[in-house]
């Protein structure tokens, strides 16, 4: 047989790896052999900034169907023994090319490019007509021969608009001037060189105004210190950036967040007390020889106040609530509040409002409740909707599967206590003179949000107290919040709400019946207290999700418990404390 003379490019090529570069294996990771058949040529040219090497990530050939992609590489595929390790791979989408059967091989189709600038073609072999199948994770296997690839400089203006804008001009732009402004292409001695540029400047006009035209709000000149009221300038000695802003970081574990208006201000907040600074080990006696049992412990004041929680004994806070005249008697813990009443006895609204609205959970525990319990209940009426609860056993009381016991009061219908103010806090405090602490707790409510009331939220408040100058409020709360999709434990620092723990996405829904438990209980840390949330569907009682937290600021335990939304309506069916 005689050889082939002047053989075509394309045929040649499928004799030998190219365009697979000579030095790659050509392997795939399941160990198979890339054909040399496959492929007869490329050519695509590419920006420098997407990387210095193309491989290919993967080829299909199917009875219908040939595709194959590429990637960018970071380093090329061959080192030399003098060159430093090359660094870790780094892989980014670049094109592929797939096309539907009959393929004529010999013939040009043009790369979908996965990014902008990459364009070219690729030229498939006889190899296509038998099916193939291979991945490619690495260069040595792959990569393509550099002299398939043309790089060249990305453009060096790829938009125009303001420093730290987010939107910006990008693509063909046509620059108009105005009334008062000329745009000119000028050359410009910038940086040692001359530099081809686009000048802004004002228009030559006798008849214009420029300092009235273009003054400033202040109707003066601030640079030339006439202003009636100067305005701030620099933060000591701090400037402002070209927009006029001065960006402030907070570094770790600093909070920040805005008021509760978002128009006041901004609060700061440290979460770190005076209780996590002390020191209470042994001390040395000092040069003045005051032996360690002489000095005064500041972690352990004779008060009842905790010292990092700023306040001096206990908190101050509205007066007992009275019925008729005369003050309530003490409901014993454990207790349930059913709201099945129109009456809400020990309930004081302190911020916002509340009503009680005809509508319940379909599995409210008190009222007509289901409790899992094999031995006996007793359940008495100390006040309208009020049940004090207690069992001759140790298992726990709140459960929904044994044995049902229900009022026989003939006014009580399916009734919930609902928070209403859509533009401030809705607060509502149990005021209770049956517990003490607000620690070694367990407090549970059925709720749900109500829709298009943004942002729907509701939840416990724990400890709800005043500050140390008795100016604002301060208290934790254990919430759902729809517009996160979490399950929150925050504080109300007196200024705003700092996030102390969250879990998400939930999927919390809008009218939608959720159990919400909060334990509250003493740290294994000294002088901290431990918090947790936990989220039950209704009516499975399924465990949606469950969340804790550890801090020093929530003591001295002496607030209020309640129930709480900010700036939206929500329902709650019930409420149940007992200690733990």
């Amino acid at each position: 047989m005689s050889a082939i003379k002047n053989n075509n490019w394309y045929n040649l090529n499928t004799t030998r790896k190219y365009p697979v570069d000579d030095g790659a294996t050509g392997v795939d990771d399941s160990g198979k052999l890339l054909p040399a058949t496959v492929l007869s040529d490329i050519n695509v040219r590419i920006p420098k900034s997407l990387g210095v090497g193309v491989m290919i990530s993967s080829v299909v050939i199917s009875d219908t169907l040939v595709s194959i992609t590429f990637l960018a590489t970071n380093h090329p595929i061959i080192y030399s023994a003098y060159d430093s390790p090359p660094a870790a791979n780094s892989f980014a989408p670049l094109f592929a090319v797939s096309v539907t059967k009959p393929v004529v091989p010999g013939t040009a189709y043009p790369i979908s490019p996965f990014v902008e600038g990459v364009a070219g073609w690729v030229v498939f072999g006889d190899g296509i007509g038998k099916n193939f199948n291979g991945r490619f994770s690495n260069p040595t296997q792959s990569a393509l021969n550099p002299k398939t690839c043309r790089y060249y400089n990305d453009m060096p203006v790829s938009s125009i608009g303001k420093i730290n804008a987010v939107n910006k001009l990008q693509g063909m732009i046509t620059l108009i001037e105005g009334k008062d402004v000329s745009i000119k292409k000028e050359t410009k001695f910038i940086n040692g060189k001359d530099r081809t540029a686009i000048v802004f400047s004002l228009k030559d006009n006798v008849n214009q105004t420029v300092l009235s035209d273009y003054i400033g709000p202040c109707d003066k000149r601030p640079e030339s210190k006439n202003c009636d009221k100067v305005g701030l300038e620099f933060l000591n000695t701090v400037g402002p950036d070209c927009n006029g802003n001065i960006n402030i970081e907070f570094l770790e574990p600093f909070e920040l967040a805005l008021f509760e208006n978002s128009s006041e201000g901004m609060a700061i907040d440290y979460p770190v007390g005076l209780i996590d600074a002390c020191t209470r080990g042994k001390r040395l006696p000092d040069e003045t020889g005051k032996l360690p049992s002489q000095y005064t412990d500041q972690c352990n004041p004779t008060n009842e106040a905790d010292p990092d929680s700023g306040l001096e004994g206990s908190a101050e806070l509205p007066p007992p609530i009275s019925l008729s005249s005369s003050t309530l008697e003490c409901i014993d813990l454990p207790a349930c509040v059913s709201f099945d009443y129109e009456n809400t006895p020990f309930w004081q609204v302190i911020k916002g409002s509340f009503n009680v609205t005809q509508e319940d959970s379909p599995i409210e525990i008190c009222g007509i409740s289901t409790l899992r319990s094999s031995s006996s209940i007793e359940i008495f009426t100390s006040l309208a909707g009020y049940s004090s609860l207690s069992q001759s056993s140790s298992e726990p009381l709140y459960g929904y599967d044994q044995r049902t016991v229900k009022y026989t009061d003939l006014k009580k219908v399916d009734r919930a206590y609902r928070a209403l103010n859509l533009s401030q806090r809705n607060i509502s405090l149990w005021y209770n003179c049956g517990y003490e602490s607000t620690e070694s707790i367990r407090i549970i409510t059925d709720l749900y949000l109500v829709p298009g009331s943004s942002p729907e939220n509701a939840g416990i408040v724990l400890n709800y107290r005043p500050n140390a100058d008795k100016t604002s409020d301060e208290y934790y709360v254990v919430e759902i919040n729809k517009n996160g999709s979490a399950l929150n434990i925050r504080r109300f620092n007196g200024f705003t709400y700092i996030t102390a723990a969250s879990l998400k996405p939930l999927g919390i829904a809008t009218d939608t019946w959720y159990r919400l438990e909060a334990i509250v209980e003493p740290s294994i840390v000294v002088n901290k207290t431990a918090i947790t949330a936990n989220l039950y569907s209704i009516p499975s009682m399924s465990l949606i999700g469950s969340v804790n937290t550890e801090t020093s600021l929530y003591r001295p335990s002496t607030g209020r418990v309640g129930l709480t939304s900010n700036r939206t309506q929500a329902v709650f069916s019930f409420f149940s404390m007992e200690n733990i």
